[in-house]
């Protein structure tokens, strides 16, 4: 995970600095224009204000551009391949998942499957703190949903799983933490 960055420093970034970090909290290319276009923020509320105001401003599109940069709930190889540098992060958001019995794994990679194959997306949800087995049972819950229903719920937990990692990833101000 890349270190938390100083409010005034973030504001102090150039663009591409700016939008790459900003990416790792939610990777939307219209949104993160959106984020890194409305600098300097006042204070860290100001950011997550405007963070969750564009997010929720996004098309249907942009909205599964975000779900795609995500690994898939429980495939810790996958995260490995797919996310690089990124894993870490996706490791410790769904860290629970790495003690999961095969059985669970299992079943979260055939839901994970029918999940993807039914709705077009992968599954979303903000793992933090969630054990495998509730994982698992919101996938199930979930997948006989409706794709439109489906992905305003996967935007709902996108808008938590950027929130939390905003919060993670700027502080006030040079040494203080931003929780």
């Amino acid at each position: 995970m890349t270190e938390a960055l100083p409010l005034d420093s973030f504001n102090a970034l150039d663009a591409e600095a700016a939008a790459a970090r900003v990416r790792s909290w939610l990777d939307c290319g219209w949104w993160v224009e959106q984020i890194v276009a409305g600098r300097p923020y006042d204070d860290l509320s100001a950011v997550e204000a405007a963070a969750v105001e564009f997010w929720r401003q996004t098309t249907p599109t942009q909205q599964l551009e975000a779900f795609a940069a995500h690994p898939l709930i429980g495939d810790v190889d996958a995260l490995r391949a797919k996310f690089g540098a990124r894993a870490q992060r996706a490791q410790a958001e769904q860290g629970q998942i790495l003690g999961a019995d095969d059985h669970t794994l299992e079943q979260l990679a055939a839901g994970n499957r029918a999940y993807r194959e039914k709705h077009g997306f992968i599954f979303i949800i903000c793992a933090s703190g969630i054990a495998p087995s509730e994982l698992l049972q919101q996938l199930q819950r979930r997948l006989p949903n409706d794709s439109v229903t489906e992905r305003e719920t996967a935007a709902a937990e996108q808008e938590q799983i950027m929130r939390l990692r905003l919060k993670q990833a700027l502080t006030s101000s040079a040494g203080t933490s931003s929780a």
